[in-house]
Formats: structure tokens, C-alpha cells, sequence
């Protein structure tokens, strides 16, 4: 008996719903490749190139973080990153949009116009004639010049490669907390370094601040590895001060300080040989090698003959004379002592204010500084542990990248200045927020006579 046709029809509705998806994204990819064309033919390559640059980052992206989840231990962390990337290569198109759409102006089209002629030497076998102010932006120049070798002079596609190299600094970031910092939430850690509105959108342009923003979270993640005791540890961290001393060996001095006082109360692994104590001393010397060439490259980035405090304070006063112009510019007061750096510490943190905005982006910075704000207070009981949290390698140099940081950017006398630079901090500084409570030990509650049957080692 045939079926009837009426019965025929959830079949035929159910195949189709099968094939939906399907459909959707092949409907998809030809309206977006009509885009394509689109641009092709109404755009320059400084926009339609971004239309290829960034399909082909987020792929490459999620099939990196894929391969990256399977060490997660928390399931959900798959899908938090993937969202975090998509997040972070659109904060490099908010980015663009409101340096060059808004202002009209930012250091990233000098980058931009220099990178593009040195792609085209690049791709005509010519390394000659490179930018001479390395370290600084001439470095800048020279990788923007290699991108562009690689996804051709497209301005937008550029910001979103560098948006890219800035996830995966805070990718490597958080890696080594996990490795390195069990008294670490690394959940509510890595919620609030992934999304927050700083470091979604400063180190998504092409510039410094994503490829520091890089150098930093590979020096951290090497630094969680040797403190774990995993392998190439040293060879991470090499690498990430390399990166950052590339362009800012002031970040790297910082840094490298923060993570040598860390490694000198790192325990010696006493249970693997007896060497263990020899190799730490190994360690050490290496590391003292390290920061005289650290020290050196500083001292030439600034142009002063001696490291001292007249030298130090002296570049701290020329920082205030050079930041406290523009509108966003405000009266700053350099911390001179230790007295000073509470005070030192809201401004670099939390400042401006809401009530301190004068436009709608000061006015997002004012609200993320009263956001951390509230949660520094609520954190509190956990930050007046540090004193006993000290000898965790990992809190220590959190700690004390967080005051030098703060000490050395408190001369900045520019809100807009001190919002952009502060993202290098912000890693550091939340870090010591997501501390997980401390477990302290009481003695139970005994009756007279049971504290009499306690052993005499108790």
C-alpha cells in the first residue's frame, strides 16, 4: 500500500532541517565572498585585505586554542578563549576605529607607511637600509614590515595580527599562573584578564603595546615553568625578555627585576639529587648575567651614563615635564618615598575617576578603574595575607612588578597616556586579586582534660 502523501511530509521537513546548518553557511560564504569582491572593486587593500587577514587569524586561532585546551583541566575554558579571541580581534577594530575614524591620527600609521616599503624591499630579497632606532619603534617598523610580507600592506589586517600577537600574551599569562600559582582562582582570573575592557582594546593595535603585551606574558609563562620545574623554562622566559626588550627595555628592567627577586626564594628541589642547591646557584648566576645586560640596555634606552637614584628620579621628572599636556593631562605627583605609594597606587590603577572623564572613552576608563576599585575592597582580606603568601615565587614577583610599576608610572601626568601603558601592569595586579582565601588552622575545640592526652610534640 503506497504511503500517503500527507505522511511524506515530516520526512521531507526533517531532511530539510538536517540540512539547514548546511545551507546557512554555504549561504554564508558566498555572501561573504561577495564582499570580497565587493571591496575588491569599491575599497583600498588597507580594508577588503582585512576581510581575508581576519577569517584566516580566527581559524588559525581557535585550531591553536583547540590543541591548547586538551592540557585545561576545566572543560569550559574552550569556549571562554574562543569567545576572548573573537572579543580581542574586534577590540582591534574598535581600535581603528576610534584612533582613525575618531581622531584622525595614531602612531600606527607611521608603523603602517614605513612597514609597507620595507615589505616590498623584504619581498625583493633587500634587508638593507632598516630602521636605526632599535630597540624602540624602529623595531615596531621592522615587524610591521615582516606582517606585511606575509598578509601584504593591508592597515586594518595589520591591526589585527597585532591584536592577535596581544591574545596570546595573555594566553601565555595565564598559562603560567596555572602551572605556577595553585592558590590562584584561575578561573575568575582568567574571566577577568581575558575581558577586561583594557586589555580587549589597548594591545589591539599596531604598535608597542600587543607586541609587549606578548614578550611579557612568554617571560611569565617561562617563569611559571621553572617554577613548576618543566622543562625550556629558562628558555621561555629568555625569549619573552627579549620581546619586550626589543622595544621597551624599561618594561624588561621592571620585569626581570620582579621575576629574579621571585626565583631567589624559589626552594631548591632538595628530593630530585643533592645538586639541587648547585643548580639554583647556577640559576642565579645566569640570571645576575642576564640583568647586567638588562641594566645596560635601559641605561642606553634612556641616555644616562649611571643607574642611581638622581639618574632614575631624574628620567621620572622629564616623563612628567613630557605627558602632562593634551586634554586629557592632570597634575602628577612622582612617588618619591615608600610613604607615597598608596597614593601612587590609585592613580596608576584606578584613575581617572568617572567624575575626571571628558569623553566617552575617559568615561570607560573611569568605570573599569571604579570596577577594580571595588574589587581591590573586596579582595582585601585576601591582599592583607601577602605577608605570608611572600614566599610563593609567583606571588612575589607579582608583587613586586605591581610596586615597581606603579613607582615608575606615577610621574605619567596624562589619563589617556596612563590608561594605555597601565595593561602591562593590570596581568600582574589581578593576579594578586584572585588569590584564593587562605585556609587557616584552628585548634579543635577540647574539653580540659583531652588537651592533657595531647602528644608532647604538639
Amino acid at each position: 500500500m503506497a504511503a500517503s502523501p500527507m505522511s511524506a511530509v515530516p520526512a521531507v521537513r526533517s531532511r530539510a532541517s538536517a540540512h539547514a546548518p548546511t545551507a546557512a553557511v554555504l549561504l554564508g560564504v558566498v555572501a561573504y565572498g561577495a564582499l570580497i569582491v565587493h571591496g575588491m572593486n569599491r575599497w583600498s587593500y588597507d580594508v577588503w585585505g582585512a576581510l581575508i587577514v581576519g577569517p584566516l587569524l580566527l581559524a588559525l586561532g581557535l585550531r591553536l586554542i583547540t590543541i591548547a585546551c586538551r592540557y585545561e583541566a576545566d572543560l569550559r575554558m574552550t569556549r571562554l578563549l574562543r569567545l576572548a579571541l573573537v572579543l580581542k580581534l574586534c577590540g582591534a577594530i574598535a581600535n581603528y576605529v576610534v584612533s582613525i575614524g575618531i581622531y584622525g591620527r595614531a602612531d600606527a600609521q607611521t608603523y603602517s607607511a614605513v612597514g609597507a616599503v620595507l615589505a616590498h624591499n623584504f619581498r625583493d630579497g633587500n634587508f638593507a637600509n632598516l630602521p636605526s632606532n632599535v630597540p624602540g619603534t624602529g623595531f615596531i617598523e621592522i615587524l610591521t614590515g615582516f606582517v606585511y610580507t606575509i598578509t601584504g600592506p593591508s592597515f586594518i589586517g595589520g591591526y589585527l595580527v597585532f591584536s592577535w600577537f596581544g591574545f596570546w600574551g595573555i594566553y601565555f599569562f595565564y598559562r603560567g599562573v596555572v602551572l605556577a600559582v595553585p592558590s590562584v582562582d584561575t578561573t575568575r582570573f582568567a574571566k577577568l584578564v581575558f575581558f577586561l575592557p583594557s586589555m580587549l582594546f589597548w594591545p589591539s593595535n599596531i604598535g608597542k603595546d600587543a607586541w609587549v603585551c606578548l614578550g611579557i606574558g612568554i617571560t611569565v609563562w617561562g617563569f611559571g615553568r621553572i617554577i613548576a620545574r618543566l622543562r625550556n623554562g629558562f628558555l621561555a622566559l629568555v625569549l619573552g625578555l627579549a620581546i619586550t626588550g626589543s622595544t621597551r627595555p624599561n618594561i624588561t628592567a621592571i620585569l626581570f627585576a620582579a621575576v629574579f627577586i621571585g626565583y631567589l626564594v624559589r626552594p631548591s628541589n632538595k628530593e630530585a639529587s643533592a645538586l639541587g642547591p648547585i643548580y639554583k646557584f647556577v640559576g642565579v648566576v645566569g640570571l645576575l648575567g642576564g640583568g647586567f645586560f638588562v641594566i645596560q640596555q635601559a641605561k642606553n634606552f634612556f641616555g644616562i651614563d649611571n643607574l642611581n637614584v638622581q639618574s632614575v628620579q631624574g628620567v621620572i621628572n622629564s616623563t612628567t615635564q613630557r605627558t602632562t599636556e593634551g586634554g586629557s593631562a592632570f597634575h602628577a605627583s612622582a612617588s618619591s618615598s615608600v610613604l607615597h605609594l598608596p597614593q601612587a597606587a590609585m592613580t596608576v590603577l584606578f584613575r581617572p575617576y568617572p567624575w575626571e572623564a571628558h569623553n566617552l572613552q575617559g568615561l570607560i576608563a573611569g568605570g573599569e578603574g571604579l570596577f577594580l576599585l571595588v574589587l581591590t575592597i573586596r579582595a582585601w582580606p585576601r591582599l592583607r595575607t601577602l605577608r605570608r603568601r611572600i614566599r610563593d615565587p609567583f606571588v612575589l614577583a607579582c608583587l613586586v612588578y605591581t610596586l615597581e610599576f606603579v613607582y615608575a608610572f606615577s610621574s605619567f601626568g596624562n589619563f589617556g597616556i596612563l590608561s594605555r601603558e597601565r595593561v602591562q601592569v593590570f596581568p600582574f595586579f589581578l593576579v594578586l586579586l584572585s588569590l584564593k582565601p587562605m585556609v587557616v588552622m584552628r585548634w579543635p575545640q577540647l574539653a580540659p582534660r583531652q588537651y592533657a592526652r595531647l602528644p608532647n610534640h604538639l
